[in-house]
């Protein structure tokens, strides 16, 4: 016989945002919905860009060597010839590039995401509402104002777990996030890795439960 179902309950999160409590034994879906958070959007964005360059590693020598390589060819030839010498000159020269290559640091590692986030907020109607994600046994969810995106778990390239967020890749680089504070308890938390595992098998990158851990 299968359990009766069981109304959800819904639980005010301290950010803002709603949890939806239905017993674990008797649900197959979860579902967690808080307003868009700017910040939140730009440390989920920083939390993909990781791992898509570690998916990548092409792309992360490049980033990384392009200043280098810049440098080199600009002034390597002359600190061959030895026509380099320390000088005023010298400092004066080098100054444009050593703020370029600073920049650039910066750029990588704070400004790419928090322009990319300005850009959902100015373009995207989701930002100015209330965005709901949902996980069930047929897929990955999330509905936005006017808008909402359906994924069976075929069409999952993979889910990857960080300290802050359950990441669902579309592909190699492309992933919607689900902030794990939504998640109320360790418990819930785990039932929905047991979600992701039992339908992604190899593609679910999840922490492991806390007992295995310890073995």
């Amino acid at each position: 016989m299968r359990p009766l179902a069981i109304a959800p309950q819904l639980k005010r999160d301290p950010l803002g945002g709603t949890q939806t409590r239905v017993p674990i034994q008797a649900m197959t879906t979860y579902q967690y919905a808080s307003p868009w958070d700017f910040r939140e959007h730009q440390r989920g964005l920083r939390a993909v860009g990781r791992i898509s360059l570690r998916r990548r590693p092409w792309v992360r020598a490049v980033r990384i060597g392009f200043p280098i390589i810049l440098l080199a060819v600009l002034f390597g030839g002359r600190w061959l010839a030895g026509e380099l010498a320390f000088s005023l000159v010298l400092v004066a020269s080098l100054l444009p590039w050593l703020l370029f290559l600073v920049l650039w640091i910066v750029l990588l590692r704070w400004g790419e995401f928090y322009l990319a986030a300005r850009r959902t907020r100015r373009l995207d109607p989701s930002a100015q509402g209330t965005l709901t994600r949902t996980l069930s046994a047929e897929g990955f969810r999330i509905d936005g104002t006017g808008q909402s995106v359906v994924l069976t778990w075929k069409g999952v390239h993979s889910a990857v777990e960080t300290p802050e967020f359950l990441l669902i890749f579309l592909n190699k680089v492309s992933a919607y996030y689900v902030p794990k504070r939504l998640i109320p308890t360790p418990h819930e938390l785990q039932a929905v890795r047991d979600l992701l595992r039992a339908n992604l098998g190899e593609r679910a990158q999840l922490a492991l439960p806390s007992s295995v851990r310890a073995d």
